[in-house]
């Protein structure tokens, strides 16, 4: 396990830090804020991954390494931007309060429709959906999944996620078969998807 996203609970960071030390293990972890406050999105409000935080310094094993959240959909993917700089200003403030196993040094956020606005908020991982199983994602060619990825990751230095359902496997494959050979994206269609994070 590199990177676990989507830690939304306290509940769940503390499981997960008892089966690190089952398993022997330093797991990695996002925690997910909630920016929107959306009653659909889920993770941790602004004040309490505050708590959390300062809280983490009693996990043995689980290294909390940055945050991650999901804007709410917009056909202007401007008016996302301001819940990007919200956790961007909260890993700010968080920083210098961290306790040493919180380095919070990766912001996820921005998907295929919005990832524009997100790495301009300082975003270190962008996903992109590239089927269509949620109905409003945008259906890219692979090609084109291939030039923003390579774009990101070369001009922006963010790492690249695939995320979908089981029935966009071949658009992953796709898209990693037309990807320049300098670029990697971690490929998780089928294995985790929106509804997921």
């Amino acid at each position: 396990v590199h990177l676990i996203h989507s830690v939304d609970s306290r509940s769940l960071l503390t499981r997960l830090d008892e089966l690190a030390g089952e398993l022997e293990m330093h797991p990695e972890v996002l925690l997910e804020v909630n920016t929107s406050g959306e009653a659909t999105k889920h993770g941790f409000g602004a004040d309490e991954v505050i708590g959390v935080i300062a809280g983490s310094a009693g996990l043995a094993r689980v290294q909390i390494r940055g945050l991650m959240t999901m804007a709410p959909y917009d056909d202007d993917p401007d008016r996302a931007r301001p819940f990007f700089a919200t956790l961007r200003q909260l890993r700010d403030r968080l920083t210098s309060q961290a306790p040493p196993n919180c380095r919070l040094t990766e912001l996820s956020m921005g998907m295929s429709g919005d990832f524009e606005a997100a790495i301009a908020e300082g975003a270190t991982i962008v996903g992109f959906a590239p089927g269509a199983a949620y109905g409003h994602a945008k259906r890219w060619p692979p090609e084109r999944v291939a030039e923003v990825a390579a774009r990101v990751t070369r001009e922006r230095g963010a790492a690249c996620v695939l995320v979908g359902a089981a029935d966009d496997r071949e658009a992953g494959r796709a898209i990693e078969s037309t990807l320049p050979t300098d670029v990697r994206v971690v490929n998780l269609i089928g294995r985790t998807d929106l509804r997921l994070l």
